[in-house]
């Protein structure tokens, strides 16, 4: 890999929307407490550790080979830790082949999980402190499966013949579809069970009187709104409430506290952490409340009131406001494409000015203007522009989505128009370099390396959602009508959430900031 492609590897992009999104940890120091960092540590036998660290303890996403002189050479673990311990979802790879896949809790298989032995067989369902207690299959009827299950550890199978079933181990199909394998107290699941909903979610853990209680792990199935997404924790009455973690599709992670189904705060005061380096948690009032929690960019493509932005700008807000020359309208998301980073949104009104789309690919020294709000209104409320070139006709990593220029960009410019002479948007603005990313690992600091999405993928947004385009200008324009167009056809956008949506983001490592 030459230079290039490891920097690049190494570096992220910072969104600019006033919600700057860092995609990485920084890297450990070289000496002193490991915390909140990405780093490397080899012990004594040969044993190395390369993955996050909190409070100077493997905490997060990390590998772990076993060395030479340790007595599990050749082992391999590849997941969660928290602590400094394995804790969470994993792949432990045994120096004989045998592998265990699957949930793990204070360094031993718990929960949900699958075996395999060298021979090829498979031990698959619920683990208990590294003991294997039942097989996960359930009957397609609502007989006991008495050769598959395996029955409870503690508890006999129950009787199809009795009519209430007491202090016994057995599985029962609904009529919905759902299905539930686990024990039984007076006709309830109550202990330890196993309830796959027709959905396709799946709740493995405690159980009290039909309702999750306890201990316990929800997982949604990709037919769910939440596809993909995990809850590891807590559970009171079928609400998530106490200590929980709840890992996203995304795998962005919201560790902390819970109460009725609602996060609190992230864990409290880390403890033998210098004060400086310690985030103190925020608490949650709970409140409905709207508040601003980010702003960016957005322009007019449209006479109806359609407008453009990056999709980073709008992502997860509860409601989304154009703000122009002291006017406030409420705008709807039409249509996003998270790929390319870009939204559509509608206000109802009429923009005074429409900006067109180029037509053109862009070329390379081509002068161009960027116009936008950075740093939302904290400097003032009026539009700001910053001239440069096209530096690149592709950005990271040779994406051909993406164009660079040498335009400045600062938070809150994340949508904004990139325009030509003519006036024609070439680019919607996006990202830049993470400045101490780079800083850390080429020793220098970036210097107008800036990204926008080209016109071209914008226009394919727009036209899939029959949004008719402005036919671009042809003609030379003088720099007083350019300047016109893009205060006229440029908007602040305003991102509204509640303070746990916020609080939400934040924990997903999208840092909102309000700059009203």
């Amino acid at each position: 890999m030459d230079k290039l492609s490891v920097a690049l590897c190494l570096t992220s992009l910072v969104l600019l929307g006033s919600a700057g999104q860092s995609v990485a940890l920084p890297s450990c120091p070289s000496s002193g407490i490991f915390h909140n960092c990405f780093g490397t540590w080899t012990n004594d036998d040969g044993s190395k550790y390369v993955g996050e660290w909190r409070n100077d303890k493997e905490h997060g996403q990390g590998t772990y080979t076993y060395g030479r002189s340790s007595q599990w050479a050749g082992d391999k673990y590849v997941g969660e830790y928290r602590d400094g311990k394995m804790h969470g979802h994993g792949t432990y790879t045994f120096a004989d082949g045998e592998k265990y896949v699957g949930d793990i809790k204070d360094g031993k298989r718990h929960g949900q999980g699958t075996y395999t032995f060298t021979d090829g067989s498979i031990e698959e369902g619920v683990w208990e402190n590294d003991s294997f207690i039942r097989a996960e299959k359930v009957p397609a009827s609502q007989e006991i499966d008495a050769s598959g299950g395996g029955g409870s550890a503690a508890l006999p199978e129950c009787d199809v013949a009795e009519e209430v079933w007491n202090n016994c181990f057995a599985a029962w199909t609904f009529d919905s579809g759902d299905n539930y394998v686990g024990e039984w107290l007076d006709n309830n699941a109550h202990g330890q069970g196993i309830y796959n909903y027709a959905s396709g979610d799946q709740y493995v853990g405690e159980w009290r009187n039909n309702k999750q209680h306890g201990q316990g792990i929800l997982t949604f199935g990709p037919s769910s709104q939440w596809a993909g997404d995990q809850y590891v924790g807590e559970w009171t009455d079928d609400k998530k409430h106490g200590q929980g973690t709840y890992t996203f599709a995304d795998g962005s992670v919201l560790e902390g506290i819970w109460e009725n189904d609602n996060f609190l705060y992230a864990q409290k005061v880390i403890p033998d952490v210098p004060e400086e380096t310690q985030k103190k948690a925020t608490v949650m009032s709970g409140s409905d409340e709207l508040v601003t929690a980010s702003s960016g960019s957005g322009f007019a493509v449209s006479a109806s009131g359609h407008i453009l932005t990056n999709y980073h700008v709008i992502e997860g807000c509860d409601s989304v406001q154009i703000h122009h020359q002291g006017d406030t309208i409420k705008a709807k998301i039409i249509a996003h494409d998270s790929y390319n980073d870009l939204a559509l949104l509608k206000g109802d009104f009429k923009p005074s000015t429409v900006l067109a789309l180029s037509r053109d690919n862009p070329e390379l020294l081509q002068d161009i203007y960027v116009a936008g709000y950075p740093f939302g209104q904290a400097i003032s409320a009026s539009i700001k522009v910053t001239k440069g070139i096209v530096s690149s006709l592709t950005g990271l990593e040779d994406n051909v989505s993406n164009l660079q220029i040498d335009a400045a960009l600062q938070p809150g410019n994340s949508g904004g128009p990139i325009l030509d002479e003519k006036g024609n948007v070439v680019g919607v603005a996006v990202a830049k370099l993470d400045l101490m990313a780079v800083v850390e690992s080429w020793g220098v600091v970036p210097e107008n390396t800036n990204f926008g999405v080209k016109s071209m993928i914008a226009a394919n947004l727009l036209q899939s959602n029959n949004v008719e385009l402005k036919a671009p200008n042809t003609e030379a324009i003088s720099k007083s009508i350019l300047g016109k167009w893009m205060s006229d056809g440029t908007y602040y956008l305003s991102c509204w959430m509640t303070m746990a949506q916020i609080e939400q983001m934040r924990a997903q490592k999208v840092m909102f900031k309000s700059f009203d």
